[in-house]
């Protein structure tokens, strides 16, 4: 009977070893906290995660996409501004803030230009914006403000 109950022991010190060691090794590499270092970048615009890629559009109009899956640089190129967003996981819209105002529609993670198209000259000021479902793309346009003080849009 003894050398049952410390077969029973033996057996239930084992298990809970066991459970203990991957308990503690799951722990350890389910908290990884990973750094992406860009060195002279102008600060971060626009953040997204689509599917498996992490997008950053950079204040300067630098955009670079990462996998996921092994935080490999997939793509790294320049906007026409910072102003942006992303569309779906193949294409990011951005809206120039140059003299004459073009939106542009760039395929990820490459870069390469699709689209492009004048939205506004001169003085006035356009900015980007996308519905949360991501279906609907709107461009806001506001002129200065004329000798009363009254802005349109």
């Amino acid at each position: 009977m003894k050398r049952k109950k410390k077969t029973n022991l033996k057996f239930l010190v084992a298990v809970f070893s066991i459970i203990v060691v991957v308990v503690f090794f799951n722990n350890i590499f389910s908290d990884r906290k990973v750094t992406l270092i860009e060195k002279d970048n102008a600060g971060v615009s626009v953040l997204e995660t689509i599917e498996h890629a992490l997008t950053c559009v950079f204040k300067d109009g630098r955009v670079i996409v990462w996998d996921w899956d092994n935080l490999n640089k997939q793509g790294d190129f320049k906007a026409v501004s910072d102003r942006a967003v992303v569309l779906d996981a193949k294409r990011l819209a951005a809206v120039s803030v140059a003299e004459k105002k073009m939106f542009a529609v760039y395929s990820l993670p490459d870069g390469e230009m699709q689209k492009q198209l004048s939205v506004g000259w001169g003085d006035q000021d356009v900015w980007l914006r996308i519905s949360p479902d991501k279906s609907i793309v709107a461009l806001i346009r506001r002129n200065s403000p004329d000798s009363k003080g009254t802005v349109l849009y």
